[in-house]
C-alpha cells in the first residue's frame, strides 16, 4: 500500500481531534495506517514538519469554510452555513478546533496559525453584519461578540456539554445577525 503525505496528514488530523499535538506520533500513525515509520519519513522530514503541514492544513480548511460561506444569497445564511459545517462533524470538526486554539495557548507557531485564522473569522463575521444592514460602527464588537460565542459553544459541544441544546443555540446565536435590520423611520 503506497502512502501519500495526505494519507499521513489526513491520519494525523484524526489523531489530532482526539489527542492534540501530543497525539500525533509517528509511531502511533503508522500502527493506524498498517505501514512502517519509513513510509513517513520518505514524505516528512519529522514529526515537527507534519505538525507544521497540520497547522497550514487547518489554516487553508479555514479558509476555505470563509470562502464558501461568502457564496450564500444572506449574511444569516453565510453565518449559519459556518456553523453547520462545523457542527455538521460532531464531535472530530469540533474536537479539532478545540485542540487547535488549545495547542495554540503553549505554542508560539500554532499561536500565529491561530491569530490569522481567527483574524479571518472575525473579518468575516464583521463584513455579515454589514451585509446585513445594522450599524457598520456596531459591526466589530457584534462580530467579536458573535465570534465568542461561537468558540465557547463548540468548546461545549467539544466537551459533550451542548450537544443536546445545539439546534436552540445555534438559533440564538445567530440572534446576533437579523435576518432584516431594521432602519430607522426618516425624520
Amino acid at each position: 500500500m503506497a502512502l501519500t503525505s495526505d494519507d499521513w496528514l489526513r491520519a494525523a488530523y484524526h489523531h489530532f481531534a482526539d489527542h492534540g499535538p501530543d497525539g500525533v506520533r509517528v509511531e502511533r500513525l503508522a500502527r493506524t495506517l498498517g505501514v512502517s515509520k519509513g513510509s513517513f519519513y520518505w514524505h516528512h522530514r519529522d514529526r515537527q514538519a507534519l505538525l507544521t503541514a497540520l497547522l497550514s492544513r487547518w489554516e487553508q480548511l479555514s479558509t476555505d469554510l470563509i470562502h464558501t460561506a461568502e457564496q450564500q444569497p444572506c449574511p444569516r445564511a453565510s453565518v449559519q452555513w459556518v456553523l453547520d459545517s462545523l457542527l455538521q462533524s460532531v464531535p472530530n470538526s469540533v474536537r479539532s478546533e478545540t485542540q487547535f486554539l488549545n495547542w495554540s495557548r503553549s505554542d508560539p507557531q500554532a499561536a500565529l496559525v491561530a491569530a490569522r485564522v481567527e483574524d479571518r473569522r472575525v473579518a468575516f463575521l464583521t463584513r455579515q453584519v454589514r451585509r446585513s444592514g445594522l450599524d457598520p460602527a456596531d459591526a466589530p464588537l457584534r462580530a467579536e461578540l458573535l465570534y465568542a460565542a461561537l468558540i465557547g459553544l463548540l468548546d461545549r459541544v467539544g466537551r459533550g456539554s451542548a450537544a443536546a441544546s445545539l439546534p436552540t443555540l445555534s438559533t440564538h446565536l445567530l440572534s446576533l445577525i437579523p435576518p432584516r435590520a431594521l432602519t430607522p423611520e426618516p425624520a
